[in-house]
C-alpha cells in the first residue's frame, strides 16, 4: 500500500467493533482478508486466528506474524429502571475522558447511541459516578442490550498533518494494518520462511489469546506488532517515550530474543529503515511475553509503533511509522534475516 492507501485503510480498521471479550466483528472482517491472501486460514477455540502461507522449500522454517485485534471499551454491568446503564471498563480506558464521551452498544448487530455523564448532582466524574444516558426506557434498552454487553468510544478518524492520524483504537489496528500491509507488499515467491499471520483476542484482558495460541502453534520464531508511548508535550526527556516518524521501535528485554532482535536491529540499519530501542526490563505486557513464556515456548522479538494520547478515543500516530515496520517485517520475510 502507498502510504495514503494505509491511511484509509487504517481509517476503516478504527470504525469496526471488537472490544475484549467480543472481537466477533473485527474477527470475521480480517477472516475474510486473510482468506484473500493466504494458502488457508483457522479459528481456535478461544477465537484467535491464523493465516497460513507456505514456500516450496519444505525444510523451511516458520516465522510467525502476530497482532492482538481487540479494542479497549466499555462492558454493561447495569440497567436500571430510570433508562441510564451503568459500566465498567474493559482493557484499561483512560479514565480522564470518559465524562461526555459519547459510546456505541455492540449486541448481535444492535447498535445504540448514548452519552457518559454525570450521575450524580454534584457533578462527581470519577468512574463510579458516571452512567451512560441514552434517552431511551429500560423496557427498550433491555430489548437491545443485556448485562454484559459491550459498548465503544466513539472516535473520529482525522488526518491532522502530513501522515499524522488520529482516532481511537489505533491501538492495535495500527499494527494490524502494518501486518495486512505485510501480507500485499511480500513477494511471495522470494519468501525464506513459512508465514503464519496471528491475530490475537484479548490481549487487553491479559492477553488471554496469545497464551492459548501458544499452546498449540508451532513456530521458529515470532514477531510481534503492537504500540508504545508516544512522546507529548509533558514528556520530552524521558527514555521511555518516542516522537512520532521514528520508525519502528525495537524492543530489547530478558523477555524477548536477544539473538533474533539483534538480527532485526541489522536489518533495519542494513536496509537504512529508520527505528529506535526500547528496553523493557521484564515482562513487556505485550503478546510477545505470552508467546515466548508460555506453550512451548516461541522466541520473539516485538516491533512497536508510537502511539501519543494511547486508551484515548484521540490516539495519534504517524502512518511513515507504520510503512517503517511493515517494510522491515517484509524484507525480514523475504530472507534479509535467517533464523539460525
Amino acid at each position: 500500500m502507498t502510504t495514503d492507501e494505509l491511511i484509509l485503510y487504517t481509517k476503516k480498521l478504527t470504525a469496526i467493533g471488537g472490544v475484549s471479550s467480543n472481537e466477533e466483528e473485527i474477527r470475521r472482517f480480517l477472516l475474510n482478508e486473510l482468506n484473500n491472501c493466504c494458502d488457508r486460514t483457522e479459528t481456535d477455540a478461544a477465537g484467535n486466528i491464523f493465516g497460513f502461507i507456505g514456500t516450496a522449500d519444505k525444510s523451511a522454517k516458520t516465522l510467525l506474524l502476530e497482532a492482538h485485534m481487540d479494542r479497549i471499551g466499555l462492558v454493561v454491568s447495569e440497567i436500571r429502571s430510570d433508562g441510564t446503564v451503568l459500566f465498567s471498563d474493559a482493557g484499561g480506558i483512560d479514565k480522564r475522558i470518559l465524562p461526555y464521551s459519547e459510546v456505541e452498544f455492540l449486541n448481535e448487530g444492535k447498535r445504540i447511541n448514548g452519552i457518559i455523564v454525570p450521575d450524580k448532582a454534584d457533578g462527581q466524574t470519577d468512574e463510579s459516578s458516571l452512567c451512560i444516558f441514552t434517552g431511551l426506557s429500560e423496557k427498550e434498552l433491555k430489548n437491545s442490550i443485556k448485562i454484559g454487553s459491550k459498548a465503544i468510544l466513539l472516535s473520529k478518524f482525522s488526518r491532522l498533518c502530513g501522515n499524522v492520524i488520529s482516532s481511537g483504537a489505533l491501538d492495535n489496528r495500527a499494527g494490524i494494518a502494518a501486518l495486512i500491509n505485510v501480507l500485499q507488499i511480500v513477494n511471495k515467491s522470494r519468501l525464506k520462511f513459512n508465514i503464519i499471520v496471528l491475530f490475537a483476542v484479548g490481549e487487553e484482558l491479559g492477553l488471554h489469546g496469545a497464551f492459548s495460541a501458544a499452546e498449540h502453534i508451532r513456530a521458529d520464531a515470532a514477531v510481534v506488532v503492537d504500540v508504545t508511548h508516544g512522546m507529548t508535550h509533558d514528556t520530552k526527556g524521558e527514555s521511555e517515550v518516542f516522537p512520532l516518524g521514528c520508525g519502528a521501535v525495537i524492543c530489547r528485554g530478558p523477555n524477548l530474543h536477544y539473538g533474533y532482535t539483534k538480527k532485526f536491529i541489522e536489518l533495519a540499519k542494513q536496509l537504512g529503515i529508520p527505528y529506535r530501542i526500547e528496553v523493557a526490563s521484564g515482562s513487556s505486557g505485550t503478546d510477545a511475553w505470552a508467546l515466548q513464556a508460555s506453550g512451548a515456548g516461541i522466541p520473539s522479538v516485538l516491533i512497536s509503533i508510537p502511539l501519543k494520547y494511547m486508551h484515548t478515543n484521540v490516539e495519534v500516530a504517524d502512518a511513515g511509522d507504520i510503512q517503517s515496520v511493515s517494510e522491515l517485517i517484509c524484507r525480514a520475510a523475504e530472507g534479509g534475516t535467517d533464523l539460525d
